[in-house]
């Protein structure tokens, strides 16, 4: 799942739909991307560093389908 540079840090950023409470969105999508940096905690080389953050509740990714802004993105960031 990761690869990249050794010295490489990803950050996992979790979004929500703008459907439902903000608190409620907020603790899925915290856990969300708590899964998934979790995952690539496991595939990471040894040096690389991986943190996972919630961004917020968002339509950034489709305005007509809810399911599409519950995701995770991973970013790469090389040192």
């Amino acid at each position: 799942m990761v690869s990249g540079r050794s010295d490489s840090f990803f950050l996992v950023i979790g979004y929500a739909s703008k459907t439902g409470s903000f608190d409620l969105n907020k603790e899925l999508s915290e856990a969300r991307a708590t899964a998934v940096a979790t995952s690539a905690v496991e595939s990471a080389k040894p040096g690389q560093k991986v943190r996972a953050v919630f961004l917020g509740q968002t339509d950034r990714f489709s305005s007509s389908d809810v399911r599409d802004d519950q995701i995770c993105e991973l970013w790469e960031i090389p040192k």
